[in-house]
Order: structure tokens, then C-alpha cells, then sequence
């Protein structure tokens, strides 16, 4: 169970940095954008092992980048 958590959160850390790359968006901005601190994106775009976060942020990320939610779920 462990490590499916840790693959997901994975997924979603590779998209938010995909998607803010796209958007030409700096850690900083994004943050901003998402109401939510620059260390904090940081550590959730370059995850370990105990760094977990709520579907609250990943929705205010998503909101941020102007993007739907299901987008950051996707491993392509």
C-alpha cells in the first residue's frame, strides 16, 4: 500500500512541474497562485518518501495552474 501511495504522489508531483513548465510559471508564482507557501511546492514537486499532501492542495494547485484535477492523476 505503502508504495502505491508513493507512486501517486509521484504522478502528481511529475504533472504539476509538467504543467507549470508548460504555463511558463516559476515555483514562486505558482505558489502564489495556489495559495500555498514556495517551500512547500517545492517539496511536493521533488517528493521523497514523507512528503503527502491533501486533495485540498492538489485542488488549489490544479486551480493555480488553470487546469482540471484529473489532469495531475494522469501517468502518461
Amino acid at each position: 500500500m505503502k508504495e502505491r501511495k508513493y507512486e501517486i504522489f509521484q504522478i502528481i508531483s511529475k504533472n504539476i512541474k509538467k504543467y507549470r513548465n508548460i504555463r511558463g510559471y516559476t515555483q514562486e508564482e505558482l505558489a502564489k497562485r495556489s495559495n500555498i507557501s514556495f517551500e512547500y511546492l517545492r517539496r511536493i514537486e521533488a517528493p521523497n518518501i514523507n512528503t503527502t499532501y491533501s486533495l485540498d492542495i492538489i485542488v488549489a494547485i490544479a486551480d493555480g495552474l488553470g487546469i482540471d484535477l484529473f489532469l495531475l492523476f494522469i501517468d502518461d
